[in-house]
């Protein structure tokens, strides 16, 4: 049968032989004569098989295999003579001697699909995990891999497996869940978060390291983005070899940053029990606050305070933090008041603002602590360079002016460094719960905190000066900022937040004389060092070292650059005859300004290009002003897996992938089907050897059902539809023994998945005589619908729309026999005609008129002018960034309107007075009414029996 004849929706009790078969080369093989689609009345007699585990090992035992993908194991060269393995029906042969893409998809598909439906009887919230596992050819990321995710609107960076791993023990939702990603233009921007994978790890990972330190480790069949041909190609891990550049992420998107940290409301968030009392509030307005709402603090305080304490905070004008939410001080008023902490009992309490600014010199303090301060529960120290005296003097200055506190400083003996003491403890408190930051490196204090990931270009940098000016230092030889640490993930979040501003970045270790390993982020590139040194935060010595240095040995920033041959460059530059001036002949990659240069030089020479040409220029514009940059693979090592399990997202738009790894180099995610999504990615042999084992497993299934007097009426790769013909209810005992003989035979479990009433299978809309069966609906015993295809289960359908079909549905669920039916059919005609009457009307809100869709484009890429183009132009226009994949809704005006700007309306654009086109919307009506009643059922009335099986 052809993938067109098993589409079919029915199926005549009637085997033929398909072909004349050699006995030596094939199976024994069976078709089935089709017949039309239409409707199948079974009153509890129906019901629906579904393969659980299609478990090919006990069937065709050698090609199964462990691990590893490789799609050339279809028809491979080395088993051509081996006709022990030949696929159903089809002159292709598996191999034998290496992984195969059939073998290893359902293997470890299948194992996890029997798992998790068992895990989803015992518990209801597996079911968005079933979803996962319809999802092949997986590539996946080892479980310690660092990256950043953008959830409830603040950047994070984290490692892949611990936080997919949170994800699923406590369920959570993924809206608002995004990582970094690009755009079609190469821009960074923040991809959603479709789907989480956490799969079982194979024994063996492959790390692929770049030069400039990144790296990342991934699973064989992960696929990774390649320049080459001019765009970015897919290459799995097995195929990508040393000398091949992959895009790496040289800024990040921006983020909407805080200007501010309001101490009282963090407080009020996070502090619980004995914290509500030891933190206290002032402020001299607190008094009449206090008084007013003085009745009703003391029925809050018994068991806390003593009725007396009330006197003692009037007189201080502060209140502890468990009562002062009672006061209802309005939010403005906040910034004005003092926070402290100090002991139960009393005592003198040292209050700083409850308002800090997040400014560049915060930044500094804070990077400057984490690279060389410690700190007591009671006060926090810095070490300085007896040198740096001017570091000295700021820290005072920082201190009194920020928290109005004083530093004392002492001189270490035998030793250059000074020792700056704070003695507070509530700052300790602060920076420890506020500004997250621990205090010590066993505490956890190496480690970029969240309220400097989120901020502005300003405070990355003075986190990155204090940072230097602490633990950093200028190499001898170049001018090369670096900053050390033997805390390798510290190095690696430092990486990512580098690359949020755009400082390039270099990453390298040593092994000292101790044998410790020093990690070393290093700042290269004259832009960079620039840019820090513009900022005014890095220190003195520093800064004279690096100047001195400028015009001697200049460092590089070998990654921005862009690769000469693999851009596709060179080829156009050659036909346009420009490749000498400037000359780029000769290099493997060259300035990002030495390309715009040729791009210039080969727009003037158009003539000699043709329309692929032009394509190609257009791509490297993108490539020259992305965010990408191009680093070349240096090494490929196997290294054991230390975890069970491997870890991945699915995105919804924008180029599929997303940054991830040491370095974060910009990687392909999580899709599957085999390719039937991508089919760059698919082999068209495999998806054809896939659908003759499901062919071959259908029509034994259903020479076995004739046995049993039982008629196929469907099947579909792994399920089908039985009935009996005498339309008599089925035993269970039957539809066991059926199902056991199914399993014994063809070798795969069966479970019965639902009985039906009855079922419609629809037609082709353009070939009424074909049914579909991805597009049907039935109603089961339980009284339940299986809906597939139609309007209710299309995101694009208006919500008027979908409330028809629901209502139509209503009334023909009160239908159990064929007269019931053509009764509830005729109710259904009459609830349609009075909903288009009540559309003509006019008076149909708008909202539930709008119909969504999802570009596929920019506004600007589209050539056509469909109604998506037309609201997708019409958002660009008022200023919205329009991208693939984002949500758009629109209101049909005047589908015929000879200016086609006015055929549709943007939501944006809606003033609640605009007439919406009856006709088209009548159009769809109808439509929505014959994807449930078919005209064709209508002319074979009054019995319908043209369309039931006999």
């Amino acid at each position: 049968l052809s993938a067109v004849q098993m589409r079919t929706a029915y199926y005549r009790n009637i085997l033929i032989p398909a072909r004349k078969a050699d006995p030596e080369s094939f199976r024994p093989a069976w078709t089935l004569e089709t017949d039309v689609g239409g409707l199948v009345f079974s009153p509890q007699v129906g019901f629906h098989a579904n393969v659980t585990e299609l478990d090919f090992l006990s069937m065709y035992p050698n090609i199964m295999v462990h691990r590893n993908v490789s799609p050339e194991t279809v028809n491979c060269k080395w088993c051509a003579n081996d006709k022990k393995q030949r696929v159903p029906l089809t002159n292709y042969h598996i191999c034998t001697k290496r992984p195969g893409i059939i073998s290893l998809s359902l293997k470890n598909i299948l194992r996890r699909r029997q798992y998790y439906k068992a895990k989803r009887n015992v518990h209801p919230n597996y079911d968005r995990r079933q979803k996962v596992l319809k999802w092949l050819l997986v590539t996946c990321f080892d479980s310690n891999t660092i990256l950043p995710v953008r959830t409830g609107g603040e950047l994070k960076l984290v490692k892949i497996g611990s936080f997919i791993d949170n994800l699923l023990a406590n369920n959570e939702d993924l809206k608002g869940t995004a990582v970094v990603g690009v755009d079609r233009t190469f821009k960074a921007t923040f991809n959603p978060i479709k789907k989480a994978f956490r799969l079982r790890a194979p024994p063996e990972l492959y790390q692929i390291k770049l030069e400039t330190g990144r790296k990342f480790t991934v699973t064989k069949d992960h696929t990774c983005y390649v320049l080459a041909d001019g765009t970015l190609r897919e290459k799995t891990v097995a195929k990508i070899k040393k000398g091949d550049f992959l895009p790496v992420m040289l800024q990040m998107p921006e983020v909407t940053s805080s200007s501010y940290v309001d101490v009282l409301s963090k407080l009020s968030q996070i502090a619980s029990g004995e914290d509500l009392d030891i933190w206290r509030v002032w402020g001299s307005d607190l008094t009449e606050y206090i008084q007013d709402k003085k009745s009703e603090i003391q029925r809050y305080m018994n068991g806390h305070h003593s009725p007396s304490a009330i006197r003692s905070w009037l007189v201080g004008s502060f209140i502890p933090l468990r009562y002062f939410i009672l006061l209802k001080v309005p939010k403005e008023k906040w910034k004005t008041f003092k926070v402290g902490c100090g002991r139960r009992g009393g005592g003198e309490l040292g209050f700083l603002p409850a308002h800090f600014e997040i400014d560049g010199d915060l930044g500094f303090f804070l990077g400057y602590f984490i690279g060389d301060g410690s700190a007591r529960p009671t006060f926090l120290r810095l070490s300085v360079n007896s040198a740096d005296t001017d570091l000295i003097s700021w820290f005072e200055r920082f201190v009194a002016e920020r928290f109005g506190l004083v530093v004392h400083i002492r001189k270490e003996p035998h030793t250059q460094m000074y020792t700056l003491q704070i003695n507070s403890s509530t700052l300790v408190r602060i920076l420890t719960e506020i500004f997250e930051v621990a205090r010590t490196r066993a505490l956890g204090k190496l480690k970029v905190p969240s309220l400097i990931l989120n901020s502005s270009k300003e405070v990355i940098h003075g986190f990155f000066g204090g940072l230097i000016a602490s633990d950093g230092s200028v190499r001898p030889k170049r001018n090369v900022v670096r900053v050390s640490s033997c805390d390798y993930p510290f190095i690696q979040e430092l990486a990512y937040l580098a690359s949020r501003v755009g400082l390039y970045t270099t990453l390298q270790h040593s092994i000292p004389q101790k044998g410790t390993v020093m990690h070393e982020l290093c700042f290269s590139g004259v832009e960079t060092l620039e840019v820090l040194m513009k900022s005014g935060y890095i220190k003195h010595l520093h800064e004279i070292k690096i100047r001195s240095k400028k015009n001697k040995i200049r460092s590089h920033a070998w990654v921005k650059d862009l690769p000469v041959k693999e851009s596709g460059l060179l080829s156009l530059a050659r036909k346009a005859r420009t490749a000498r001036n400037p000359r780029i002949s000769d290099k493997i990659r060259t300035s990002r300004e030495v390309v715009r240069i040729q791009l210039e030089r080969i727009k003037q020479k158009k003539k000699r290009l043709n329309s692929d040409d032009i394509k190609q220029l257009i791509i490297i514009e993108h490539l020259v002003d992305s965010d990408l940059g191009f680093a070349r693979v240096t090494e490929i090592d196997r290294v054991s897996s230390d975890h069970n399990f491997v870890y991945c997202f699915e995105v919804t738009h924008h180029f599929p992938g997303l940054v991830a790894g040491v370095g974060g180099i910009f990687s392909h995610n999580c899709f599957g089907y085999t390719g039937y999504r991508n089919a760059r990615f698919g082999r068209i042999e495999s998806h054809e050897a896939i659908s003759a084992y499901s062919r071959h497993g259908l029509t034994l299934t259903q020479k076995i059902a004739s046995r049993y007097g039982l008629e196929v009426v469907a099947g579909i790769v792994d399920s089908v539809w039985i009935k009996d013909p005498e339309e008599e209810p089925l035993p269970l005992d039957k539809v066991r023994d059926l199902r056991q003989e199914v399993a014994d035979i063809v070798k795969l479990p069966v479970e019965h998945a639902c009985d039906y009433h009855w079922i419609i299978f629809l037609p082709r809309r353009h070939e009424p005589d074909i049914g579909v069966l991805n597009r049907y609906y039935g109603l089961k015993t339980d009284g339940t619908f299986r809906i597939r295809g139609i309007e209710i289960r299309q995101s694009s359908s208006p919500p008027f729309i979908k409330k028809l079909q629901i209502n139509m549905l209503k009334i023909l669920a009160k239908a159990w026999t064929r007269g019931q039916f053509q009764i509830a059919s005729q109710r259904a005609k009459r609830f349609m005609m009075r909903c288009s009457e009540e559309l003509e009307t006019e008076n149909i809100p708008l909202e539930e008129l709008l119909i969504k869709i999802r570009p596929s484009r920019s506004p600007d890429e589209y050539v056509n002018n469909s109604r998506q183009a037309i609201a997708a132009r019409q958002l660009a226009a008022l200023g919205v960034n329009v991208e693939p994949g984002m949500k758009i809704r629109y209101l049909i005006v005047d589908a015929s309107a000879k200016d086609y700007k006015k055929r549709v309306k943007a939501e944006q654009l809606l003033r609640g007075s605009e007439q919406y086109d009856v006709d088209e919307y009548q159009k769809l009506i109808i439509r929505a009414y014959e994807n449930l009643i078919p005209p064709e059922f209508e002319k074979k009335k009054p019995t319908l029996e043209s369309f039931l099986l006999v």
